[in-house]
């Protein structure tokens, strides 16, 4: 596995883990957009892009436009299932599905592209 891509997916799993916490701590204004940006727009497409596509089959521009697309698909997806669940939806529960979905790509995508490269 490239050293590059294994650092992009823990940093990627990091800016996760920040935006569940940052939901709950008061920080200000700024960093929380930046990780809302982050986790609306980036982060989600790009760790379930990783651990569909372990190797290199994707471009870089390529992997970067899937990454958008994907991550606003998953974030309409998530804020309907969560609108129709008794939770409810708010920024709260949008911050820690989309935190934890993209912590379990991530993880995922790191064993798939070990064993991708061991093989």
């Amino acid at each position: 596995m490239k050293r590059r891509r294994l650092a992009l997916l823990s940093c990627t799993g990091l800016a996760a883990a920040l935006t569940i916490v940052a939901a709950f701590v008061p920080i200000p204004q700024t960093p929380r957009v930046a990780l809302g940006v982050l986790i609306v727009f980036v982060l989600p497409g790009f760790a379930i892009l990783s651990a569909l596509f372990p190797g290199p089959q994707l471009s870089r521009g390529e992997r970067l436009l899937a990454s958008v697309g994907t991550s606003i698909a998953m974030t309409v997806y998530v804020s309907v299932l969560l609108g129709t669940t008794s939770m409810g939806l708010s920024h709260e529960s949008l911050a820690v599905t989309l935190g934890a979905t993209t912590i379990a790509a991530s993880v995922l995508a790191s064993f798939r592209a070990r064993y991708a490269d061991e093989a």
